[in-house]
């Protein structure tokens, strides 16, 4: 099974100073992150959820400064076939951004509209025929030759003191949502009979 971090992560950044009513204050700048295992895992494999990673900050303004970054994901296989790779390479990168959700504490969330295909759950940054738009990462429905992959959150200059966090882990499955009956969620077994398979849909 997979192994995860039990701990958060802190970051305890230098000494800045800050003038204020004409003295000068202090301060250290402070992120814990919430989320950031060392496995990504999920039961069923329908999409990447980015509301896991999470970053408390402490500051004396409580003001997350810089807070766009990239998801780094690296296709060999190239089942986000709608994403174009960086030129050479076989990494397909989407903008993400930290959004705050309260006071000192924000989420990982889409940096840019993306759009899905229903049918095949595929992702573009651009429209296309018959995609629709969203805010989540699906995953291909083709990807059921990969049981797994890795991918980067990046933030180059976070916060104040500009510092560059780059987290690197690995998207684990358990089971498909429509394939094999063996590894799958949901699957056809033909027969005699008139019975409906059951519906399904990709959820919130």
């Amino acid at each position: 099974k997979p192994t995860y971090l039990s701990k958060a992560l802190y970051y305890h950044g230098e000494t800045i100073s800050v003038v204020h009513q004409a003295s000068i204050y202090t301060y250290h700048e402070i992120m814990e992150f919430h989320g950031f295992d060392a496995i990504h895992h999920t039961h069923t494999a329908v999409r990447l959820d980015l509301s896991r990673y999470r970053i408390s900050y402490r500051f004396f303004n409580h003001v997350l400064k810089n807070r766009n970054g990239l998801l780094i994901i690296d296709d060999p296989e190239g089942i986000f076939r709608w994403i174009k790779p960086e030129r050479g390479t076989t990494k397909k990168i989407i903008p993400i951004v930290l959004k705050e959700i309260s006071e000192d504490l924000y989420e990982v969330a889409l940096g840019t509209k993306l759009y899905y295909s229903p049918t095949t759950r595929e992702i573009s940054i651009f429209k296309r025929l018959d995609f629709k738009e969203t805010d989540k990462i699906y995953l291909p429905a083709n990807q059921e030759v990969v049981k797994d992959f890795n991918f980067t959150l990046e933030f180059p200059n976070l916060g104040v003191g500009e510092t560059k966090i780059s987290f690197k882990t690995t998207f684990v499955y358990d089971n498909l949502l429509l394939g094999y009956c063996d590894d799958s969620e949901y699957c056809i077994i033909s027969s005699l009979t008139n019975e409906v398979p059951p519906y399904f849909d990709y959820g919130d």
